[in-house]
C-alpha cells in the first residue's frame, strides 16, 4: 500500500473520526439502556 504525501493525514483523520463514532455509538447505547433500566425499575 503506497501514502503520498497528504494522503496519509487525510486517511489518519478518517480512521479517527470513525473509531470516534464508533467509541460514541457504543456509549450512547449504554447510556440508553442504562436509562430504561433506571426507569424501568
Amino acid at each position: 500500500m503506497q501514502l503520498r504525501p497528504g494522503q496519509t493525514l487525510i486517511e489518519v483523520l478518517l480512521s479517527l473520526a470513525i473509531i470516534v463514532v464508533g467509541i460514541l455509538s457504543l456509549t450512547s447505547a449504554l447510556i440508553n439502556a442504562q436509562v430504561t433500566a433506571a426507569a424501568s425499575t
